[in-house]
């Protein structure tokens, strides 16, 4: 950071690209404190800017990492507290007089620096502190979260004067290169060619020599062109990956496991593919018709293979605008239990696929579709499929059977579980079958103890957490502390909504995680998994990454292996394996019925011996073999294969051939400036 941001003839600017858990913020507050008390560097503002959840954190950083009365004399100061425009204004004013470091959230900088035709003199002062001048350094957190040119927040960022840009993110590279580009050329413009040229230099020949079944020369093409990626970057990005946490920590397991869908999901399952899908794919260019039908088939689907009363809970949310909730009377909507309904201002809200680009990653926005085609008639398409007797039943989806199961032998050995999903509504149906795990517990144990009830118990804010975006910064870091207490055994499970619970928290008490649905984005459940795996930790780490077998919800998992394996051979410079071939990853529509395990070949007859390493889930897939369609460990699909990388004497060859490249289009570009001059 200091490299790039102030021995440089130019301000520039550079991307932190730690991994979580690696001390990012530490070394921010480092910085900021060096630059702040050093009258040479000329810097009297730093401006931090963050999600909004993770504002009262960077706070407690600072006040945990300056010493003594150094946070108060630095004029350390957040916005998140602030609730009107007075008291704001009154702190960025402070903050642009007398300097120092100034915490907030995307959102409000958004709201705060908004263009409008007649600037009050309030606006006048937030646009001088902010934008222009703004601050004298930036810093980004989460900072892939500026990855689309066309999104508000982007450009509105992009407005802001210094070029002494930090971006701090733990996954650089996400859906694709043309993000990642992004990112790059918000800190360093210029770096990496315009969109077009980066796009037929870098983002074709990678992307084009990715699957198993590429051409020979397209492998070595993307070999050549991510070594050229690497080293232009390597002044720009720092990369460090979780190796350097694992000799400070205890091992960490983590498994993708297939699931079968039981019988009624199954029929569920075929009924819709056969009579109701929109099909259509993601484009580029925006053709939202097509994608809106995919948009919409993957919220079905996702209800079925997820539990077909999800199909009934989404109809019913109160946020819903599913037309057809008042036709759903013909299945019972008895035993919904404690699930919490008041979450209607999560940005996660049922898959949190408000826009196509959240889901795939595209520069794409649309409305929510609310799948019209399906709710023009009296009843949902699924109505006649399920029985009243159905709807409530646990064992119609594997993945809650497995879930309950596993939370059962977490109790038996004293280990605390996180689960992720990207759905409020799965998170309403797991607090609907702990309220019945726990109807029946009191029962059991009344039985036993002649009256007397002992144990077992599931209440909310007790024996589990729920956190989603109605959750405050305050309530966060209450339950947190509460979870966290090894004097407090009886806090044993935290059910988190992806989006809102995936960053920001520490949650080192547990020290295994269900991610409960495979996400598009990878870095949403590489997030998650730091959650416990980070400075901490005192147990070995099991991570289970649910996949409903045979469905979309596998594409998308293969999906996110070859994404992860796309960032480690562009940010981490590694030689992954090639495992899925193109159709693998387009096909979305396939479904294996027959119930087989159907990881790739060269995946299933790999002798893996970590496998080994995890009893709970050995027990698992041997008491639940009907439902456990295989598992495979997860960090074997992305192992470095040394033997692959170019000899050193073919890199340096490939380098010196394509500077020289660079300076002949440079002279070309100049010479025909001249001549148009």
């Amino acid at each position: 950071m200091w490299n790039a941001c102030f021995r440089t003839s130019t301000s520039a600017g550079c991307v932190l690209a730690h991994c979580m858990g690696l001390g990012k913020s530490l070394q921010v507050v480092t910085l900021t404190h060096t630059v702040l008390t050093n009258a040479i560097c000329q810097v009297n503002r730093v401006m931090v800017v963050c999600p909004l959840s993770t504002v009262l954190n960077w706070e407690n950083e600072f006040r945990i990492w300056l010493p003594g009365d150094t946070f108060t004399t630095l004029n350390v100061c957040e916005l998140a507290s602030s609730k009107t425009s007075k008291t704001r204004e009154t702190k960025i004013k402070k903050w642009l007089n007398i300097g120092g470091v100034l915490i907030l959230g995307y959102e409000i900088f958004r709201i705060l620096t908004q263009e409008k035709k007649k600037l009050t003199e309030q606006d006048e002062v937030f646009r001088q502190a902010l934008v222009d001048p703004g601050p004298d350094v930036l810093i980004c957190d989460e900072g892939h979260l500026l990855k689309n040119e066309d999104a508000e927040i982007y450009k509105a960022m992009n407005q802001i004067c210094t070029r002494r840009r930090i971006m701090l993110t733990g996954t650089p590279l996400q859906n694709s290169l043309f993000e990642f580009y992004t990112m790059v050329q918000f800190v360093k413009p210029g770096q990496l060619g315009t969109k077009a040229e980066f796009g037929k230099r870098f983002a074709k020949p990678l992307e084009k020599g990715q699957a198993v079944d590429s051409a020979p020369e397209d492998v070595r093409v993307m070999k050549r062109r991510a070594l050229i990626l690497h080293k232009m970057l390597e002044n720009i990005v720092q990369r460090f990956d979780s190796n350097v946490l694992a000799p400070f920590l205890p091992p960490k397991y983590e498994y993708v496991v297939s699931i079968r869908m039981s019988e009624l999901q199954i029929r569920l399952y075929l009924y819709y593919l056969e009579n109701h899908t929109k099909g259509g794919s993601i484009q580029p260019s925006g053709n939202q018709g097509e994608s809106a039908g995919l948009f919409s088939d993957f919220q079905q689907l996702a209800r079925v293979w997820t539990h077909p009363k999800a199909l009934l809970l989404a109809c019913n949310r109160p946020d819903s605008r599913n037309s057809t909730r008042h036709a759903v009377s013909k299945i019972s909507s008895s035993g919904e239990g404690t699930a919490k309904k008041n979450a209607k201002n999560d940005d996660d809200n049922d898959y949190l696929m408000r826009t196509e680009e959240q889901i795939f990653g595209e520069d794409v926005c649309m409305q929510d579709p609310v799948d019209q085609a399906l709710t023009s008639s009296s009843s949902p398409w699924w109505s006649d499929l399920i029985s009243e007797n159905e709807i409530n039943n646990i064992k119609h989806s594997g993945k809650f059977v497995l879930l309950m199961d596993i939370l059962r032998e977490c109790e038996l050995i004293g280990d605390k579980l996180l689960v992720f999903s990207q759905s409020l509504t799965s998170l309403d149906l797991i607090e609907e079958f702990l309220a019945i795990e726990d109807f029946k517990n009191q029962i059991r144990s009344t039985n036993e103890t002649n009256g007397k009830v002992v144990g077992g118990t599931w209440n909310i804010n007790t024996d589990y957490f729920r956190l989603d975006g109605s959750t405050s910064s305050e309530q966060r870091l209450k339950w947190c502390r509460a979870f966290n207490d090894p004097q407090n055994p009886r806090s044993r499970l935290f059910i988190i909504s992806t989006r809102a619970g995936g960053i920001g928290i520490n949650l080192v008490g547990a020290n295994r995680v269900i991610i409960f649905d495979a996400s598009w984005n990878p870095s949403h459940d590489l997030q998650s998994v730091f959650r416990v795996y980070r400075l901490g930790q005192k147990k070995p780490c099991y991570i289970y990454c649910f996949v409903a077998q045979g469905t979309m919800e596998e594409k998308i998992y293969y999906r996110q292996v070859a994404k992860l394996s796309l960032s480690r051979r562009i940010v981490d410079e590694e030689q992954i394996d090639r495992y899925f071939g193109s159709n693998d990853l387009t096909d979305l529509y396939t479904f294996n019925a027959d119930g087989q395990f159907s990881l790739p070949a060269s995946i299933q007859e790999r002798d893996d011996s970590s496998l080994l390493d995890d009893n709970l889930l050995a027990g698992v897939a041997v008491r639940l073999k009907e439902w456990v369609g295989g598992y495979q460990a997860h960090d074997s699909l992305l192992q470095n294969r040394p033997e692959e990388y170019l000899e050193d004497s073919e890199q340096q060859a490939i380098w010196k051939i394509f500077q020289v490249e660079k300076e002949k289009e440079t002279s070309l570009a100049q010479a025909s400036s001249q001549i148009t001059l």
